[in-house]
């Protein structure tokens, strides 16, 4: 069952059950309540009838919804979208330009479910839910700097490519809130962390310039599509960058050194705070060490990518 909260004026989080990274990759995705109504994200494909049935909580029709706002497009956070074009027959998908072309052909959504694979194990489709393509004309294209006008508020498009090229972020007039994707990662609120976008493919040069373009906004809260809203906005942006970083430089310095993987691994979870019991019992499961092994392939990539090995 979701969990379901309003977490600034009209804005309802819809968040699923468990804690910390035991709800990884699963989606929150946020209901926005004006004179017109937007769902930001439309989650994995096993959490739609789930995220459908909240919204009826909270409006009584799905068929209410104008609009279904995609950050970008990773299984995790439009895998929902195929379940939705048939529940919400008048909706309309906004992305990125080409989000729309990818997210209607079977074939990139096949390619989608291999890289998903490599990323969550073999089993990944029975756990998440198959995607399903939804016709190219149920999307609306946006660009950097353009509005969705819903009412009383607007939300402003920003592109920050790097964790993909297609990645936006969305500013709400109305909360001065930034609904931010996966740019900065996700935020575990049991122990106040957020954890960087460290996927296979993250151009990490480019997340630390999109971090950078997020200023001009002032925004006062974040909406994480993994975890939840949090203020302290400068400090998670500022603390996100110096992860990104200081874990580049442990993986740089340890496959210079000859260090295999799994002792670059440790030192990737070492380098970050045990805040609570919590944090120190999940980082100390094996399949943890198996996550910080993907980290490690990350940044590899990465330094590759940049010449720098």
């Amino acid at each position: 069952m979701a969990l379901i909260s309003e977490v600034a004026d009209r804005i309802y989080e819809i968040r699923p059950e468990g804690n910390g990274f035991d709800r990884f990759p699963l989606c929150t995705v946020y209901l926005i309540v004006d004179e017109k109504l937007a769902l930001v994200e439309a989650g994995c494909p096993i959490q739609a009838p789930e995220i459908t049935e909240a919204i009826e909580k909270l409006v009584d029709d799905v068929n209410k919804i104008s609009y279904v706002i995609l950050t970008h497009s990773h299984p995790d956070h439009v895998g929902g979208i195929g379940y939705m074009a048939q529940r919400m027959t008048n909706i309309q998908f906004i992305a990125y330009p080409v989000v729309g072309k990818l997210l209607s052909d079977q074939s990139a959504l096949a390619k989608m479910m291999t890289g998903f694979k490599r990323t969550f194990g073999e089993d990944a489709l029975d756990r998440f839910g198959a995607m399903l393509p939804v016709g190219e004309e149920r999307f609306l294209s946006i660009q950097d700097g353009q509005s969705i006008p819903l009412g009383k508020r607007e939300l402003r498009a920003i592109h920050t490519p790097g964790h993909d090229p297609y990645h936006l972020c969305f500013f709400d007039t109305g909360s001065k809130g930034l609904f931010c994707g996966d740019l900065l990662g996700g935020y575990l609120e049991e122990i106040d962390i957020v954890i960087p976008p460290q996927t296979v493919g993250t151009d990490f040069s480019l997340v630390l310039k999109s971090l950078e373009k997020l200023s001009e906004f002032n925004p006062t809260k974040l909406f994480f599509s993994h975890g939840s809203m949090v203020g302290n906005v400068e400090k998670h942006i500022q603390n996100s960058g110096k992860d990104i970083k200081n874990c580049q430089n442990i993986v740089h310095k340890g496959l210079l050194a000859g260090d295999d993987k799994k002792k670059i691994a440790e030192k990737l979870l070492e380098a970050y705070p045990n805040l609570s019991d919590m944090a120190t019992s999940q980082m100390s499961d094996p399949k943890y060490i198996q996550r910080a092994l993907r980290w490690v392939d990350s940044y590899t990539w990465y330094l590759k990518k940049m010449n720098m090995l």
